[in-house]
């Protein structure tokens, strides 16, 4: 196999797995932002910002790995150099996710109890349902239908608790990804330009080589045709002193 003048290398192999890599990290932190961001208890309960924030990293993370690829394999420099600048963006907002998921995670049961007071209703209703439960730290936090006897608390943190844990879990992925991205279209754009650079200089060499062979044919062209002018005056001159000598034969 060889891509564009390139023989297989460990440095193109390993840019084109990194870049897959990053795809997948980025399809798979689209797909759980999206379940973080509409799927219940987790909107209820004030994380639909941290699913959004999961998407748009996702979303970057596809466009770094694809351009890096992209430009690995057809050895462009303008898409190594946006590829590069794409991964930091992802980095960035991956190690953000991360961060403020941690966060979140540490202060997540005190957060749900303050978030479980300002729910409507139906609200408290679903979740109940949802966890047959009632209430939320205690019973008597129950809605006036609810049966069971344990309150919810326990359950809904325990599954908001994994939620984060998964979500920090492909952001630092993400953010690892994009780590190996910029380290590999930095190098990989340097051999690139690097090898642009040779074939270049390749280029003028063999240029001026054929400018050269070119003036060497002219020049023994050009001798060439002197010898025969100097050939043909000699020859005139030669004629013309045999008719000088026949005619002064002539006159004696």
């Amino acid at each position: 196999m060889v891509v564009k003048g390139y023989y297989p290398s460990m440095s193109l192999g390993f840019g084109i797995l990194l870049a897959a890599g990053s795809i997948l990290a980025g399809i798979g932190m689209t797909a759980f932002g999206a379940v973080v961001m509409t799927g219940q208890p987790t909107l209820m309960f004030g994380l639909k910002w941290l699913g959004a924030a999961g998407i748009a990293s996702g979303i970057v993370a596809l466009f770094s790995g694809g351009l890096s690829m992209t430009g690995s394999c057809r050895e462009s420099p303008i898409a190594m150099n946006t590829a590069t600048a794409i991964a930091i963006v992802a980095l960035l907002v991956g190690g953000g996710v991360a961060g403020y998921a941690v966060m979140l995670g540490k202060g997540l049961p005190e957060a749900s109890r303050k978030t479980w007071y300002t729910l409507k209703m139906p609200q408290k209703r679903e979740l109940e349902k949802k966890y047959a439960c009632c209430g939320f730290t205690t019973v008597e936090e129950r809605t006036p239908t609810c049966k069971p006897e344990h309150p919810c608390e326990k359950k809904v943190v325990a599954e908001l608790a994994g939620r984060l844990k998964i979500m920090v879990i492909l952001a630092a992925v993400v953010v690892g990804m994009q780590v190996g991205v910029i380290f590999c279209t930095c190098c990989m754009g340097q051999k690139i330009q690097s090898q642009q650079s040779r074939k270049a200089a390749k280029d003028i060499e063999k240029g001026e080589r054929k400018v050269r062979k070119r003036e060497k044919r002219a020049a023994k062209r050009e001798a060439k045709s002197e010898k025969e002018r100097q050939k043909g005056y000699k020859e005139a001159e030669l004629a013309s002193l045999k008719a000088s000598a026949s005619k002064s034969k002539s006159k004696t």
